[in-house]
């Protein structure tokens, strides 16, 4: 029972605290006690069945009492605040940019430029309304350490700070001196961090974005395979989605965290719109004596089709980012974000960076050869319909010296 303090913070442990002692000493955990049989619990624990049932009863009290209190606090929170990215196009797609009140998360391959996205909302985040909230910014790293080379290069060179910094008095500019850092090598650190230091931090500076990059790479390096481990790791997953959304609510700030992708192998995944029949290769029929069956697709049952469509590999084109449309990413296109099914549950935004490669001798104008071509892709967010398949409705964006800007944007 020592997870009833995270759960139900305002709850008496005084005239239960020799109860709670002894569910604890035999694992019992809060979901146990309301869900399980009293008479096993009392079986198991040598407590009364009654003293079960009493402490059930009031925890059951104090959960209902706490979701009318927490309904009533969400009816009261101030409006959403946008962050903007910097750039009109990406705003565009985004409906104003990153709300506050929410977790928004980034997910893309290698050199895509989530960080350069994440520099540009650190800064943006100190300009006033409608660019973002007149805050501060904190900057937590699980890998490498924030580089302010690239962040104050951006400060320097890009039109729309300069023009922002050229009329406000310089306790309203925007600065790198208004973003704090921290790091966190590993998940221990990071609990101990988000949990304690955090939010002394955002009231102390007055912090409106808190970024985590990247969510993934301790849980890659501490975890082990099989489903005991897996397990474990989705309990932390949404205890740290718990810990990110009570200081995205409690103090109105956005959260951005930037997560990581892996390759996903699945050939047979029929395309959206498809039947699984039709997505498979063709299938010889031997029973057919006229042979005019050879190289059609073998039946398929009904059922069988409806339960494929219930499964992971074709929900997941919906929520993932990538796989609605393969024939427009390319064959080596499909990616899946790290982090599975349970971290995808404890966001509220997820936009994916697209990256193709382009083949040729296609040169910008800055001479250089262009050898990708990336997009932003809004899959799901509260506030702004999410792309269509493949990168329609998409944004074209390239990285410059002034950051993330879209194509076709005024040039710096």
């Amino acid at each position: 029972m020592s997870d009833l303090s995270s759960i139900l913070p305002s709850f008496p442990l005084e005239p239960y605290s020799k109860l709670l002692q002894t569910l604890d000493h035999h694992c019992i955990t809060t979901a146990d006690l309301l869900s399980r049989d009293p008479v096993v619990l009392s079986s198991l624990t040598s407590i009364p069945i009654l003293d079960i049932r009493r402490l059930s009863a009031s925890i059951s009290h104090h959960l209902q009492t706490s979701l009318l209190s927490t309904r009533r606090s969400l009816s009261t929170l101030p409006a959403p605040t946008l962050i903007s990215t910097l750039d009109d196009a990406l705003d565009d797609a985004l409906a104003g940019g990153f709300p506050t009140g929410y977790i928004s998360e980034i997910t893309a391959p290698s050199g895509a430029g989530k960080t350069q996205l994440l520099l540009s909302l650190l800064l943006a985040v100190q300009m006033a309304p409608p660019r973002g909230s007149a805050r501060s910014a904190l900057y937590i790293t699980t890998e490498a350490p924030l580089p302010t080379s690239r962040l104050a290069h951006i400060l320097a060179v890009h039109p729309v700070l300069r023009a922002y910094n050229a009329v406000h008095p310089p306790a309203r500019r925007v600065s790198l001196d208004r973003i704090a850092a921290a790091a966190t090598p590993d998940i221990e650190s990071q609990h101990h961090v988000l949990a304690f230091q955090v939010p002394v931090l955002i009231e102390r500076l007055g912090v409106g974005l808190l970024v985590l990059d990247s969510v993934a790479a301790n849980y890659r390096a501490e975890f082990a395979r099989g489903s005991g481990a897996l397990a474990r790791r989705a309990a932390d997953l949404a205890e740290l989605g718990h810990m990110l959304r009570a200081l995205a609510r409690k103090y109105n700030i956005a959260v951005v965290v930037a997560n990581q992708v892996a390759d996903r192998f699945a050939p047979d995944t029929p395309v959206l719109g498809m039947t699984q029949a039709a997505a498979l290769p063709p299938a010889l029929s031997l029973s057919d004596h006229d042979g005019q069956a050879w190289g059609r697709p073998a039946p398929e049952p009904a059922e069988q089709k409806g339960i494929a469509a219930l499964q992971l590999d074709h929900q997941q084109r919906f929520f993932t980012g990538w796989g609605d449309d393969p024939a427009q990413l390319g064959s080596d296109g499909l990616k899946t974000p790290a982090l599975g099914l349970v971290w995808a549950t404890q966001l509220a935004l997820r936009v994916a960076l697209v990256v193709k490669p382009v083949y040729g001798n296609k040169e910008n104008d800055e001479g250089i050869k262009s050898s990708w071509r990336r997009w932003m892709k809004v899959v799901f967010a509260p506030h702004v319909a999410g792309a269509r398949r493949g990168v329609e409705r998409a944004v074209e964006y390239e990285i410059v010296a002034s950051g993330v800007r879209g194509v076709g944007s005024l040039r710096v």
